[in-house]
Protein backbone atom coordinates (compact mmCIF):
# COMPACT_ATOMS: atom_id res chain seq x y z
CA UNK A 1 0.00 0.00 0.00
CA UNK A 2 1.60 3.57 -1.02
CA UNK A 3 0.90 6.18 0.99
CA UNK A 4 1.29 10.04 -0.27
CA UNK A 5 1.57 13.42 2.12
CA UNK A 6 1.81 16.63 0.21
CA UNK A 7 2.44 19.89 0.87
CA UNK A 8 -0.60 22.14 0.72
CA UNK A 9 0.71 26.10 1.09
CA UNK A 10 -1.29 27.72 3.75
CA UNK A 11 -3.92 30.86 2.75
CA UNK A 12 -4.67 28.73 -0.28
CA UNK A 13 -8.28 27.42 -0.76
CA UNK A 14 -8.54 24.06 -1.69
CA UNK A 15 -11.92 22.45 -1.08
CA UNK A 16 -12.04 20.01 2.08
CA UNK A 17 -8.29 21.41 3.36
CA UNK A 18 -10.10 23.24 6.31
CA UNK A 19 -12.03 20.15 7.04
CA UNK A 20 -8.89 18.00 6.89
CA UNK A 21 -7.29 20.08 9.16
CA UNK A 22 -10.19 20.30 11.47
CA UNK A 23 -9.93 16.90 11.86
CA UNK A 24 -6.55 16.12 12.16
CA UNK A 25 -6.20 18.89 14.80
CA UNK A 26 -8.99 17.15 16.40
CA UNK A 27 -7.29 13.75 16.24
CA UNK A 28 -4.49 15.03 18.04
CA UNK A 29 -6.78 16.37 21.04
CA UNK A 30 -9.52 13.52 21.41
CA UNK A 31 -9.44 9.97 21.45
CA UNK A 32 -12.99 9.81 20.02
CA UNK A 33 -13.07 12.10 16.60
CA UNK A 34 -16.22 11.95 14.22
CA UNK A 35 -15.78 11.84 10.64
CA UNK A 36 -19.14 13.21 9.45
CA UNK A 37 -18.01 15.75 7.87
CA UNK A 38 -15.91 14.32 5.09
CA UNK A 39 -17.19 14.94 2.56
CA UNK A 40 -19.51 12.53 0.40
CA UNK A 41 -17.06 12.16 -2.51
CA UNK A 42 -14.14 11.50 -1.06
CA UNK A 43 -15.47 9.27 1.52
CA UNK A 44 -16.94 7.18 -1.44
CA UNK A 45 -13.57 7.44 -3.43
CA UNK A 46 -11.77 6.36 -0.20
CA UNK A 47 -14.77 3.19 0.34
CA UNK A 48 -13.50 2.45 -3.39
CA UNK A 49 -9.93 2.34 -2.52
CA UNK A 50 -10.39 0.61 0.55
CA UNK A 51 -12.46 -1.83 -1.00
CA UNK A 52 -9.47 -2.43 -3.94
CA UNK A 53 -7.24 -3.28 -1.54
CA UNK A 54 -8.94 -5.03 1.00
CA UNK A 55 -10.02 -7.76 -1.68
CA UNK A 56 -6.59 -7.78 -3.23
CA UNK A 57 -4.56 -8.26 -0.26
CA UNK A 58 -3.55 -11.53 1.24
CA UNK A 59 -3.03 -10.53 4.46
CA UNK A 60 -6.04 -9.30 7.29
CA UNK A 61 -7.02 -13.04 7.80
CA UNK A 62 -8.15 -12.90 11.16
CA UNK A 63 -9.69 -9.64 10.42
CA UNK A 64 -11.48 -10.79 7.27
CA UNK A 65 -13.30 -13.74 9.60
CA UNK A 66 -14.78 -10.83 11.65
CA UNK A 67 -15.49 -8.35 8.58
CA UNK A 68 -15.86 -10.21 4.95
CA UNK A 69 -15.65 -7.07 3.54
CA UNK A 70 -15.69 -3.35 3.68
CA UNK A 71 -19.37 -2.60 3.74
CA UNK A 72 -19.39 -5.35 7.15
CA UNK A 73 -17.01 -3.38 8.88
CA UNK A 74 -18.60 -0.35 7.68
CA UNK A 75 -22.03 -1.52 8.62
CA UNK A 76 -20.59 -1.88 12.18
CA UNK A 77 -20.55 0.97 14.87
CA UNK A 78 -17.55 0.42 16.34
CA UNK A 79 -15.70 2.06 19.64
CA UNK A 80 -12.39 0.96 18.70
CA UNK A 81 -9.78 0.63 21.59
CA UNK A 82 -6.09 -1.05 21.52
CA UNK A 83 -7.20 -4.33 23.19
CA UNK A 84 -10.11 -4.27 20.35
CA UNK A 85 -7.80 -3.78 17.71
CA UNK A 86 -5.76 -6.39 18.96
CA UNK A 87 -8.27 -8.82 19.06
CA UNK A 88 -9.38 -8.58 15.89
CA UNK A 89 -5.84 -8.29 14.20
CA UNK A 90 -4.34 -11.11 16.57
CA UNK A 91 -1.72 -9.26 16.72
CA UNK A 92 -0.23 -8.78 20.69
CA UNK A 93 -0.75 -10.71 23.70
CA UNK A 94 -4.43 -11.30 24.76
Amino acid sequence: MKIEFKWVKAHIRIYGNEIADRLAKEATENYHVTYSMIPKDTQKESTRKWRSQWEETMKGTITKEFFPSVESRLAVNLNLSPNVTTIMTDHGNI
